[in-house]
């Protein structure tokens, strides 16, 4: 059963992370796309900051039910550096759209 719930933990942890992945690409498109559809990136990135967010949710739930203190612990680690990364991921993509408006 522990085993189920750490799978489940895994899924929305692997969508968190592929979130994060899109706003590596809107920062390029930030930095490089066209200015026409600059806040695209903006948009981009934003949304992509809800699926972490949102996925974050998930494995918060999933972990409530583990009994591993350390593979929890470790996990909440990863998530806060993630949820970390994110914000200051998001931020530097909207002062780029931000500063070409």
């Amino acid at each position: 059963m522990q085993d189920g719930y750490k799978k489940a933990a895994l899924v929305p942890l692997k969508t968190a992370k592929t979130c994060e992945n899109i706003l590596d690409l809107s920062f390029v498109i930030a930095k490089k796309g066209n200015q026409n559809s600059i806040t695209d990136a903006a948009v981009s990135a934003i949304m992509a900051k809800a699926g972490v967010e949102s996925a974050i949710l998930n494995v918060k739930i999933n972990l409530e039910s583990i009994k591993d203190t350390k593979y929890v612990e470790k996990t909440i680690k990863e998530l806060e550096q993630l949820k970390n990364n994110v914000d200051r991921k998001t931020n530097e993509i909207i002062k780029i759209v931000e500063k070409s408006l």
